[in-house]
């Protein structure tokens, strides 16, 4: 972590700071290092984060309170000590952004494998249920039909009961209207053929 900081301080005993540094760039020297070292110390014990967070400001006192002592046994007093600016190094940087790419890769390559087999699921329960409905549709559609060739069959009983002979010839009019549908223009028949029987002799009288 690259951090940079600043500190505010006074010589408070200006014998004792005369004695252990003499000068004001040895003393900003030293002040670094203890600053440093108290830095390096409490960034130590806690993740980056927390210097995003209210918990800074208990870290940069406790930096302060560190330096703060050390240094009055030097002649001076600080009064202040403040993280300017706190970032990873470049490359830090580059590996931590390489990690959540590859993490989210990960992850959506799960998400996809998750989804493509919920689909072969949910594919498989509509193809179930597909073959159900179809079964149900067909079954039921055989019910109808059969119930509609009872009724057929009963209207068609009921008629013939009524009028024999003219079921019989309504039955001849509807083979003559398939017979001639079905065929090609011309259609050739003989002159005794029972196709034409009713034409040349018409519809069989009911009457006794």
């Amino acid at each position: 972590m690259e951090v940079e900081t600043y500190t505010r301080y006074r010589i408070a005993n200006p014998l004792r700071f005369y004695q252990a540094l003499r000068t004001e760039d040895q003393a900003r020297l030293q002040l670094t290092q203890l600053v440093s070292t108290s830095l390096r110390r409490e960034l130590g014990k806690v993740p980056l984060k927390a210097l995003l967070s209210g918990e800074r400001t208990r870290i940069v006192q406790q930096i302060q309170q560190e330096t703060a002592t050390r240094a009055g046994t030097l002649g001076i007093e600080v009064t202040e000590v403040r993280l300017h600016r706190a970032d990873l190094p470049l490359e830090t940087s580059q590996a931590i952004y390489d990690r959540m790419k590859s993490a989210r890769q990960q992850e959506a390559k799960e998400l996809r494998a998750q989804g493509a087999q919920w689909a072969q699921e949910i594919q498989a329960k509509a193809e179930g249920e597909r073959t159900v409905i179809l079964s149900e549709a067909q079954r039921q559609s055989a019910i109808i039909h059969g119930e509609g060739d009872a009724q057929a069959n009963r209207i068609l009983a009921a008629a013939f009961s009524k009028d024999p002979k003219f079921y019989k010839f309504y039955r001849s009019l509807q083979t003559y209207r398939q017979a001639l549908s079905d065929s090609a223009p011309t259609l050739l028949l003989t002159p005794d053929s029972a196709l034409l029987h009713d034409f040349r002799n018409g519809p069989a009288s009911s009457k006794p």
